[in-house]
């Protein structure tokens, strides 16, 4: 699973309802890009490294979608900074 993680050019994540999310643990350890639903529990585990999106707009996970697309400097930046925070945290 870590492998397929790495080789992905982001996680997205539309969940309305999430315990511990841990397939967002996995893109952190694999230092994944994420686009994620906004809500609480995403945002705990992945913090500002995390791009969030209204989960009741379908134009705005486009958006999103398309701005990690095209700002190589917002994906690079995104998929270093949670990581040894979250290590310390979740052990991942």
């Amino acid at each position: 699973l870590s492998s397929l993680m790495g080789g992905a050019y982001a996680l997205i994540a539309p969940s309305r309802y999430e315990g511990v999310a841990y397939t967002v643990l996995r893109a952190i350890q694999a230092k994944t890009p994420m686009i994620l639903g906004s809500i609480t529990s995403m945002q705990e585990i992945a913090g500002n490294a995390g791009l969030y999106f209204d989960l009741s707009s379908v134009q705005d996970l486009a958006d999103k979608m398309m701005l990690l697309y095209k700002d190589e400097t917002l994906r690079n930046k995104r998929n270093d900074s949670p990581y040894s925070t979250r290590k310390k945290t979740y052990g991942c």
